[in-house]
């Protein structure tokens, strides 16, 4: 009884994944964390694909996080500590830190994530400073993480 209940609460969790096509990026200039992290969830469950060609700040950058991506090299992707006003995450509360800094962090590939950490985080607020990469910088910095998209 227990398995059939668990199967499914599995089954109706997938189910109820919306459809989430495939997507270019010209332009996206942020949006709110919790539903950036959904997302990039449920494009992983379907196998959705993304391409990062354009201008793409905050919580758009989350979708480095999705494992059928691909970046521009000439795409510029914002960084910068989290802004969030929205209905608490759950999770850890790692050194003092916010919970939306450490999601968001661990949607980057390492090398990027360490950076979050050193510089981009400390920077706050919808008027901060926002620290900007370009695809090719993005693929410098994690080769193995970061795909580059076909012309």
């Amino acid at each position: 009884m227990k398995k059939s209940i668990i199967l499914f609460f599995m089954t109706w969790s997938v189910a109820c994944v919306p459809i989430m096509n495939d997507e270019t990026i010209y332009f996206h200039g942020s949006g709110n964390l919790n539903k950036a992290l959904i997302e990039v969830n449920n494009r992983n469950l379907k196998g959705s694909k993304v391409e990062i060609r354009g201008t793409c700040v905050s919580s758009c950058t989350t979708y480095l996080a999705v494992k059928n991506h691909c970046v521009s090299p000439n795409a510029v992707l914002g960084f910068h500590g989290t802004t969030y006003w929205g209905p608490p995450i759950t999770g850890p509360d790692i050194n003092g830190i916010s919970d939306p800094d450490v999601y968001l962090a661990q949607t980057y590939p390492p090398n990027l994530e360490k950076r979050f950490w050193k510089e981009f985080r400390h920077d706050r607020g919808m008027f901060s400073k926002i620290h900007w990469l370009t695809g090719s910088e993005l693929k410098a910095l994690d080769p193995e993480h970061v795909k580059l998209c076909a012309n």
